[in-house]
């Protein structure tokens, strides 16, 4: 083996050790043929265990989930389109039924013409993330509906609430306690 083919296979090495480490799966999009390779990372992640196998477009494009399907198609498009890297989350359906959610990147690559050839990439297990953004979401709702009935409340019965730090003699008003008091 020559020291060029060596170094290559040692760099393969790494990244393929670099993907494990982090559970990205890599993915591939032959542009001409429309069609996929996923590493079998990737199809587990998809819900679908097995070797690296080659799909369809359209075969990819059912494991995403309808409502984001749309958005997704469209990220390709401009990475097509403008040279443009490839960065989107979005949510998968797995053949079990279940919603996960995958953040992908990518990068189209183009031929000494400029013509896209393939785009090549990596998608990354993110649910955890997003379950805690949703929750957050449903938090902070939670929250900002329970300061506007107390407002509502407190106006109703013509009260105030008021925050006093005995270490530093702070008092602190709502907006109604100074016109109160």
């Amino acid at each position: 083996m020559r020291a060029h083919e060596r170094e290559l296979l040692e760099l393969n090495n790494r990244l393929e050790l670099a993907a494990q480490a982090a559970s990205f799966g890599v993915w591939e999009f032959d542009v001409a043929r429309r069609s996929f390779v996923l590493d079998a990372r990737l199809l587990a992640l998809l819900g679908e265990p097995g070797p690296s196998r080659e799909m369809s477009f359209e075969a990819v494009r059912r494991r995403v989930h309808p409502e984001d399907a749309l958005r997704v198609n469209e990220c390709l498009v401009q990475a097509l389109a403008r040279d443009a890297p490839i960065a989107a989350e979005f949510r998968t359906l797995r053949p079990d039924g279940e919603v996960r959610w995958l953040r992908s990147v990518g990068k189209v690559e183009r031929d000494a013409d400029g013509v896209a050839r393939r785009i090549v990439g990596l998608d990354q297990d993110v649910t955890s993330d997003a379950q805690a953004r949703q929750a957050d979401r449903r938090t902070r709702a939670a929250l900002q509906e329970a300061n506007e009935r107390l407002q509502v409340a407190l106006s109703a019965v013509h009260a105030s609430v008021w925050v006093y730090d005995a270490a530093s003699g702070f008092l602190e008003w709502d907006e109604q306690g100074p016109d109160l008091y």
